[in-house]
């Protein structure tokens, strides 16, 4: 895809943005418009020269915005000036390749990507951990807004939630929420959200996450309610029942 743009092409869309003044990009982040060019430029290549001009700067500039929120992020984490150069250029690539190999805005990816540096700071999972964990959850999720065709925005919170309480990747959740798909015909964003509303409280309670997949998928299937009902119920429930697990499994063979 970069190689859609040419360097005359690339040169031209520099001079648009630095013509765009302080009332632009420059104005937007409050420095040079040299820096915003190491996101810019890839991503105008990302979104590709056939679109308009001006759709393709207003996807850049909400790229950057995003890469700015990463870049921060990454900053704090870092304990030299070269390693969090290191790790944003890093980042920023493979967020560019993730959302390209999977259809995917870079800015959304990007935001996700952010959302999961937070999230994931503190854990290691897979023996992975930090900017590796993030960089991995992030590919995993684009996969699973790719083949599941949900967005991305509306997986990320139960993923987090999913992978904090049980230490298993996004993409072993995506595989989980295929599968009940395909075998019980329940929606895969429904599980995953109901799956990470209650996550927490099923592993406090002992239920793992095999097994409580088992007992949401039956529940989603058989019952008839909406999902944000059913992660209601068992938030409050699942507590009070660990002593009567072994029923409850019962239920989703």
């Amino acid at each position: 895809l970069s190689s859609s743009i040419g360097l005359g092409e690339g040169a031209q869309e520099k001079k648009a943005l630095n013509r765009k003044g302080s009332g632009g990009l420059k104005g937007m982040l409050g420095q040079g418009i040299g820096s915003a060019l190491q996101y810019t430029l890839p991503s105008l290549a990302l979104f590709g020269a056939g679109r308009f001009l001006s759709n393709s700067f207003k996807e850049a500039e909400e790229y950057i915005k995003a890469m700015k929120l990463v870049e921060g992020q990454i900053r704090s984490l870092s304990s030299t000036e070269a390693g969090a150069k290191k790790g944003t250029g890093e980042m920023s690539k493979a967020i560019r390749e993730t959302a390209a190999a999977y259809g995917i805005e870079a800015d959304e990816q990007a935001k996700t990507t952010s959302r999961y540096i937070g999230a994931f700071q503190d854990k290691s999972i897979g023996g992975l951990s930090g900017l590796s964990l993030a960089k991995e959850q992030g590919k995993g999720s684009a996969k699973m807004a790719a083949v599941l065709g949900i967005s991305q925005s509306e997986l990320t919170d139960g993923v987090v939630a999913i992978s904090r309480s049980y230490g298993i990747l996004s993409e072993e959740i995506g595989d989980t929420a295929l599968q009940m798909q395909e075998s019980l015909g329940v929606d895969a964003g429904d599980t995953v959200a109901v799956l990470g509303d209650v996550a927490s409280v099923a592993k406090e309670a002992g239920i793992g996450f095999e097994d409580l997949s088992g007992i949401i998928g039956v529940t989603l299937k058989n019952s008839g309610r909406p999902a944000a009902e059913i992660a209601e119920a068992y938030t409050r429930v699942l507590p009070f029942i660990s002593q009567q697990k072994a029923e409850l499994l019962e239920m989703s063979d």
